[in-house]
C-alpha cells in the first residue's frame, strides 16, 4: 500500500477540493448570527445549525441544507432525489436529533428529469419517515440541480457537535457495510434502499442512544469528502489533529480501497470518544449491521497523519487548509 499515493489522491479528490471554498462563503455571514429572535448555539462547521427558540426550554432546533452533487444528478436523477432525503436526515440524526420536515429547490431541463427526481424524493420520504412540505421549482432550466433543506430538533442534553473533539480521544468509524456501489455513480454506496424503515430507524436509534448517554465527544456523518476527508473536517472544526492507522478502517470485501475511502455511504459516522467509552459504543451497535472500529487518536498537531504498520504520510495540515469553514 502506497500511503503517499493514497493521501495525494484524497487531497485532490473533488469531494475534498470543493470544501476548500466554504470559508469564502461563510465569512460574510458571521455578522448576521446575532439577528432575529433566535439564539444561535452553533452554525458553521456543523452538519446542521443548532439554535434556541424562545419558549422551547428543553429542545434545540436543527437546520441543514444539502445541494446534490451535479455529477450525481446527471448520472442518476432518481438516486439524487432519494439521497437528497438520506443525507439531510443523516445531518439531523448525527446531531442526536429527530427530523421534522423537508423543503426542496429543483431545476430541470425537461420533465423526464423532474419525474425521476421526484420519484426518488417520494421514496426517500417514505423510507426515512419524514414529510416534504414544499419547495421551489425551476422548469426548463439551463441545468439540472437539486437542493433540499431539513428542520429537526434535539434535546439540549443530547446534542453532539462537530467541533468538540479532545486531545487523547479515540477516533472511531461506524459504518454500514451491508450495501453496494451504485452502477451509475461511482462513489454512492447504497445501504438503505433494501432496508425497511424500521431497520433504518433501529440504526438511527443506536446513534441517538450514544449521544443521549454522552458517550461521544464529537461527530460527523461521512459525506462527499469520504472517510478521511470527513475526519479532516471534524478535526479542523475542533482545531485539533490526529493520527489514523489506515489498516484499521473497516472495508467491505472485494472493494477497491481507494474508492472506499472516497465513498459516500448510506450510513456512516466519524466520531471521537473517550477511551473508556469505546467498548460501550461497540456493544450498542452490536445488534445492527453497523461495524464500529477504533481507527486512530486525536492529538494537538493540527495535522491529520495517515499511517500503516511501517510508514506514515501527512494528509492535511489544518494551518494551511480550511475544510470546515470555521474562522481561525
Amino acid at each position: 500500500m502506497n500511503l503517499e499515493a493514497i493521501t495525494e489522491s484524497i487531497r485532490n479528490f473533488d469531494g475534498v477540493k470543493r470544501k476548500e471554498g466554504i470559508a469564502i462563503s461563510i465569512k460574510p455571514l458571521e455578522e448576521t448570527l446575532n439577528l432575529g429572535n433566535v439564539n444561535v448555539i452553533k452554525s458553521f462547521g456543523e452538519d446542521a445549525a443548532v439554535f434556541e427558540v424562545p419558549n422551547y426550554d428543553n429542545d434545540y432546533f436543527l437546520l441543514a441544507l444539502d445541494g446534490m452533487w451535479n455529477k450525481l444528478v446527471e448520472a442518476d436523477p432518481w438516486l439524487a432525489g432519494y439521497f437528497s432525503i438520506l443525507v439531510n436526515v443523516n445531518d439531523i440524526v448525527v446531531k442526536g436529533g429527530t427530523p421534522l420536515a423537508l423543503l426542496n429547490i429543483i431545476s430541470t431541463t425537461d420533465d423526464s428529469y423532474t419525474k425521476e427526481i421526484m420519484d426518488g424524493i417520494v421514496e426517500g420520504c417514505k423510507k426515512f419517515s419524514v414529510p416534504m412540505v414544499g419547495g421551489h421549482y425551476h422548469p426548463k432550466a439551463n441545468n439540472n440541480s437539486l437542493s433540499v433543506a431539513i428542520l429537526g430538533k434535539v434535546k439540549k442534553t443530547a446534542v453532539l457537535f462537530s467541533d468538540s473533539a479532545k486531545v487523547g480521544d479515540s477516533i472511531l468509524m461506524g459504518i454500514d457495510m451491508d450495501g453496494s456501489f451504485n452502477t451509475k455513480f461511482k462513489y454512492a454506496f447504497n445501504t438503505t434502499q433494501h432496508k425497511t424503515p424500521s431497520q433504518i430507524n433501529k440504526i438511527y436509534q443506536v446513534w441517538r442512544d450514544i449521544t443521549h448517554k454522552s458517550l461521544a465527544s464529537a461527530g460527523k456523518d461521512i459525506s462527499n469528502p469520504g472517510i478521511l476527508g470527513t475526519l479532516g473536517m471534524l478535526l479542523d472544526a475542533s482545531d485539533k489533529g490526529g493520527r489514523v492507522n489506515i489498516l484499521n478502517i473497516p472495508t467491505p470485501n472485494n472493494i477497491d480501497f481507494e474508492t472506499w475511502l472516497k465513498a459516500y455511504p448510506g450510513y456512516g459516522v466519524i466520531f471521537t470518544a473517550k477511551k473508556e467509552n469505546v467498548e460501550k459504543i461497540k456493544k450498542l451497535y452490536s445488534d445492527t449491521s453497523i461495524i464500529t472500529k477504533e481507527i486512530g487518536i486525536v492529538d494537538n498537531s493540527k495535522k491529520l497523519i495517515v499511517e500503516d504498520d511501517n510508514t506514515s504520510s501527512e494528509l492535511f495540515d489544518f494551518r494551511k487548509i480550511n475544510l470546515s469553514g470555521k474562522s481561525r
